[in-house]
């Protein structure tokens, strides 16, 4: 990242251990953080990378498609532009980019998708 992007980590004391792939979970969170520092578009801002427990057994129903249990949630926040609606609706769609032809391909999202779904 730029000088310019700070980067911070919020994580929780909690061990969270999970059965995922390493190398993979790198992949999601170079393309995430990739994502957030080009929503920036060249102005100075800051990344946020977040692990806490979910627990959707006791506590909060669990997110739409999870079975209640307890989840390791890894989070990503930024300070660029945001999305619009019809955007959001299209996030995970392999190719979709808002970025001009040559710049993007619109599939660091989609891969992200495919990752985090593949590892359950």
């Amino acid at each position: 990242l730029p000088a310019a992007v700070a980067l911070e980590t919020r994580l929780s004391d909690a061990s969270l251990p999970v059965r995922t792939d390493a190398t993979q979970m790198q992949q999601v969170l170079m393309n995430l953080c990739t994502n957030a520092w080009h929503a920036m578009q060249g102005r100075p801002g800051r990344i946020v990378i977040g692990l806490a427990l979910l627990d959707a057994e006791t506590g909060a129903a669990p997110p739409a498609g999870f079975a209640p249990g307890r989840y390791a949630h890894l989070w990503i926040a930024d300070d660029g532009v945001g999305m619009d609606a019809d955007c959001l609706a299209r996030i995970f769609e392999p190719f979709f980019t808002t970025k001009p032809v040559g710049q993007g391909t619109g599939l660091g999202l989609s891969v992200v998708h495919g990752i985090v779904a593949a590892q359950g």
